[in-house]
């Protein structure tokens, strides 16, 4: 054998390495892709957990004391539940009530902005639950971020034009 032919067969074997090797670095990615999509799909799943969790939470403050009941009763009329219409000791109740419920939507409004929600849960639950408070949110004076607000006065004029419809 002489050295020519020693060199191609080099280069040959050198050729199948570089080919396996990008095959086997294919099959890697290509695993490490399903891996995150996997990863992704539990942290979606976590992420309406915590939201079902946050409601629950909610639920039990809203419903820890006759008080409360009674003031988030009126909340879901539509009489007597600005903060001119209660008493001192309603007013502070409602504040840490609606300060809970603004902390719960704002932060479903935040996950779904960042792709940890799927837009149907938005649309179809967070977004009731926005035109059912953000008026009371806004009568309360409650601290909100600008594009929070935004969201809500949306939701807002949406309900109206359903309503109108």
């Amino acid at each position: 054998m002489n050295w020519e032919t020693i060199g191609s067969i080099s280069e040959l074997v050198g050729a199948i390495a570089v080919l396996a090797t990008l095959i086997y670095l294919a099959m890697q990615i290509r695993q490490n892709a399903q891996s995150i999509d996997r990863q992704t799909e539990i942290a979606r799943a976590q992420i309406l957990q915590d939201r079902a969790d946050s409601i629950i939470q909610m639920s039990i403050l809203a419903t820890s004391t006759p008080e409360n009941i009674k003031l988030f009763t009126r909340f879901l009329g539509t009489k007597g539940t600005g903060p001119n219409e209660l008493t001192p000791e309603e007013n502070a109740r409602a504040s840490l009530l609606l300060t809970s419920l603004r902390s719960n939507l704002e932060n479903t409004f935040i996950q779904f902005e960042q792709g940890y929600l799927p837009k149907d849960f938005y649309e179809e639950v967070a977004v009731k639950n926005n035109q059912r408070f953000a008026q009371l949110l806004f009568d309360f004076d409650l601290p909100l971020t600008n594009s929070f607000r935004k969201e809500l006065v949306r939701n807002l004029a949406e309900l109206k034009i359903n309503n109108d419809a």
